[in-house]
């Protein structure tokens, strides 16, 4: 899952964008329902690809 604290600030800036872009993104997938967004009281969101996303991945011979 992709959390989004100051491990996830660190593997965003290691791809090059902010992480408002990767926030945006991540929203536009959630749209699509490919990932999910959870929550926990105090800690950071997570995200993890749920059926929808994992079927697009499947399709495309990314994911086995």
């Amino acid at each position: 899952m992709f959390k989004t604290d100051i491990f996830a600030q660190r593997e965003i800036s290691f791809m090059y964008i902010s992480t408002q872009l990767a926030t945006f993104h991540l929203e536009e997938l959630k749209n699509t329902n490919m990932i999910s967004d959870y929550y926990a009281v105090g800690s950071p969101v997570c995200w993890g690809i749920i059926q929808g996303g994992r079927a697009y991945l499947v399709q495309r011979g990314l994911l086995t």
